[in-house]
């Protein structure tokens, strides 16, 4: 079985547009506030936004990368 060619403007490149990359990171500063706002202060809330900062960082600079 053979497939076919997608057609233009289907590839995975144009999904990750730039738009996607900042609709992730603003749901990723909605949770870091949700996080900062009802977690109480100490050990959790600091690596709950140490891991929700790591994967905004993993976005930057994948989606920077893939250019």
């Amino acid at each position: 079985m053979s497939e076919e060619p997608e057609p233009p403007g289907t590839g995975l490149n144009e999904a990750r547009s730039p738009a996607r990359k900042w609709i992730a990171l603003a749901l990723l500063a909605a949770l870091v506030g949700l996080a900062w706002k009802t977690i109480d202060p100490g050990k959790i809330r600091t690596a709950v936004v140490v891991v929700l900062a790591a994967f905004g960082l993993r976005i930057m600079l994948t989606a920077s990368a893939s250019r």
